[in-house]
């Protein structure tokens, strides 16, 4: 990409990768500056402003920061917020949604059906037991990773 931009390049201004990043790093601080400037109360043009020939406000945003309305128009809408995590909604609704229509049709979450089957089947509790603890394990050697069953739902992504 550099190699390109260099040989479209009129002026042949000759910058490496990092020189590239760089600036674009302080044009972009820049902006951020600016437009934190512009939202404040009491953003406008001061004697000061005017006494040095700024008019606008828009000569004011581009004293402050070279080619404000063109970055806006790039960066206008994106948050300037670099999250520690992030979780991915649609995931967790899904599993929520899936999780609470299984209860809701599982036999052995009412009351009624685990009293017929507890009572039919005295060998089978025990069995029921084991099963019973082997999904408990399970839950236990996730929560040895920080992750259990209940936290799966609030999983964080990368």
């Amino acid at each position: 990409m550099v190699i390109n931009l260099q040989n479209q390049s009129t002026s042949k201004i000759s910058l490496s990768s990092r020189q590239m990043k760089g600036r674009f790093n302080s044009y972009k601080d820049k902006y951020k500056k600016t437009h934190t400037l512009s939202l404040a109360t009491g953003f406008g043009l001061t004697p000061e402003d005017r006494q040095t020939g700024i008019q606008t406000i828009e000569q004011k945003l581009d004293s402050l920061c070279p080619h404000y309305q063109a970055m806006h128009e790039l960066m206008g809408n994106k948050a300037f917020v670099n999250p520690l995590y992030k979780v991915n909604a649609q995931k967790d609704v899904e599993t929520t949604n899936s999780s609470d229509s299984d209860n809701s049709d599982n036999p052995d979450d009412s009351d009624n059906s685990d009293n017929s089957d507890n009572s039919d089947n005295s060998d089978n509790s025990d069995n029921s037991d084991n099963s019973d603890n082997s999904d408990s394990s399970k839950g236990k050697d996730d929560s040895d990773n920080g992750k259990g069953k209940d936290s799966d739902i609030g999983e964080l992504v990368r």
